[in-house]
């Protein structure tokens, strides 16, 4: 049964009918309050599809579009269809809509989650029906990847982190207003896929939420981002505070230099940042998309939950 029609989302007309059809749909599993919900679809870059039976919302589908590096992709942020109506053909439509908006735009790849207008990295594990939707229409996943958690108040950083770091006089701080060049040239030239999100962070003020690690010549060498209760309110970095609770904080875009990996560098600069959450009374922190488990298990962060991933630009 195909929908009798689908129209791009209208947020006069659909936004309060499309947040009650996400928590009817999805809100057992994956709560959101209206706000971030309607933050997050009002984005400049998304565009998202609503499809119709008798002038109800029954499915929708969010997509947004990204340029970088003069490449433009399309990402599939979510797809969610009234239980009533499943398995009757909806979603299947939803997504051939989605997909010819985005060879309509010139879209060069397409990929599952992640993006701007991200709700999750990839395909979350425990909706398994979606996992089997996209695998129908030809996807192929190549990994799973993880959000970590860990209770703060509880946390204490093994003795033996910071020893070589004493030692070869690397020192961790947080940044001020004059150092923003600095630490935008350290993401340019280290980490470019996450300058935006480091420039984002310095707009809105929150130095002290750039933590950083300096050898001993006081050059960058590593760096990462904070995210606490006291961060700017325009802040997204936990999505899910209705499920970790609305104390939680976050860290994020970890990197080290590639010239300083593999002398405990990124474990310390993780450690004091895990100190520093714990100091402005974080309960629980949040780290998001994370491959490398065993690295952050080190310092006791546990994995909360996962995500199927696709081949980089997957789909048929």
């Amino acid at each position: 049964m195909d929908p009798e029609y689908i129209a791009p989302y209208d947020v006069v007309k659909d936004a309060s009918a499309i947040y009650a059809l996400w928590q009817s749909v999805l809100g057992d599993v994956w709560p959101l309050d209206e706000a971030r919900f309607q933050h997050i679809l009002a984005h400049s870059h998304s565009q998202h599809f609503v499809a119709y039976e008798d002038e109800q919302p029954v499915g929708c589908i969010v997509t947004a579009l990204e340029r970088k590096a003069g490449t433009l992709t399309g990402t599939i942020s979510a797809l969610f269809v009234a239980s009533h109506v499943q398995r009757k053909g909806i979603g299947s439509a939803l997504y051939t809509t989605a997909r010819q908006h985005f060879r309509r735009v010139g879209a060069e790849s397409v990929r599952l989650g992640g993006g701007e207008v991200r709700l999750w990295a990839g395909v979350p594990q425990n909706l398994p029906g979606a996992t089997s939707f996209f695998q129908k229409h030809g996807w192929k996943f190549s990994h799973v990847c993880y959000d970590l958690t860990q209770h703060m108040q509880t946390y204490t950083t093994p003795p033996t982190v910071y020893h070589r770091m004493a030692t070869e006089g690397i020192r961790f701080e947080l940044a001020t207003p004059e150092q923003a060049d600095e630490v935008c040239a350290f993401e340019q030239r280290e980490f470019p896929q996450w300058l935006d999100a480091f420039q984002g962070i310095i707009e809105l003020g929150d130095y002290h939420d750039l933590l950083l690690a300096r050898d001993h010549t006081g050059k960058i060498i590593g760096s990462l981002i904070l995210y606490t209760s006291q961060s700017h309110p325009a802040r997204e970095d936990v999505l899910w505070s209705a499920l970790l609770g609305s104390n939680a904080g976050a860290l994020g875009c970890v990197g080290i230099a590639e010239a300083e990996r593999g002398r405990g560098v990124g474990l310390a600069l993780v450690a004091r940042a895990s100190e520093i959450l714990k100091e402005r009374g974080v309960e629980i922190c949040y780290v998001h998309w994370v491959v490398l488990t065993d690295f952050y298990g080190k310092l006791g962060y546990i994995v909360w939950r996962g995500y199927e991933m696709c081949v980089p630009g997957g789909g048929p």
